[in-house]
């Protein structure tokens, strides 16, 4: 994340870093979960898309701050949103001309944060195992639909690469441990 910090208006990025400085540095759970709230309104007085790969950026420092902070069940809340918001948009618009190499990235985030909800409903404080199993199948299941499609018919003009096989190990290795 500390890399990608150019890539943001000057004060979504102040607000960022000052929300990684209380996550990583000097930790006070409280401001930086301010700080990541401020970038995300200034992000959207920006108009940065609300799914870029920015915006959903701050949003996973938020989800590990909130993770550091022992706050699982507000970290659920935002990843359930995150991966509501990634699937609405491509039923809405994944199959639009010129869309795919967006419905590739929220298709990839969408598994991911399947993952990280999986992770979260096991975590003892949750202790959830029906929602993990639940996230955790979706993820994977989802990861072999795409990679099978993508055999099946073949990449499509602009769609660009989909998970490695790393990514996809571990999220296996995720499923495996906490089912």
């Amino acid at each position: 994340m500390y890399q990608l910090l150019g890539n943001y208006p000057e004060r979504v990025g102040l607000k960022l870093r000052r929300g990684l400085y209380f996550t990583d540095i000097n930790e006070d759970f409280p401001q930086a979960i301010k700080a990541y709230i401020q970038a995300l309104q200034f992000a959207a007085q920006e108009q940065m898309h609300p799914l870029s790969d920015e915006v959903i950026g701050i949003k996973i420092e938020l989800v590990r701050c909130l993770e550091k902070a022992n706050n699982p069940k507000n970290a659920i809340e935002v990843c359930e949103s995150m991966k509501k918001d990634c699937m609405d948009w491509i039923r809405e618009h994944g199959e639009e001309e010129g869309m795919r190499p967006m419905r590739t990235s929220l298709l990839g985030w969408a598994c991911k944060i399947g993952t990280r909800l999986g992770d979260l409903y096991a975590s003892p404080y949750v202790a959830n195992a029906e929602k993990s199993e639940e996230n955790l199948v979706w993820a994977v299941e989802t990861n072999i639909k795409e990679r099978q499609r993508r055999e099946r018919e073949g990449v499509k003009e602009g769609e660009g690469d989909w998970l490695d096989h790393d990514e996809f190990g571990s999220q296996l290795e995720c499923t495996v441990f906490c089912c």
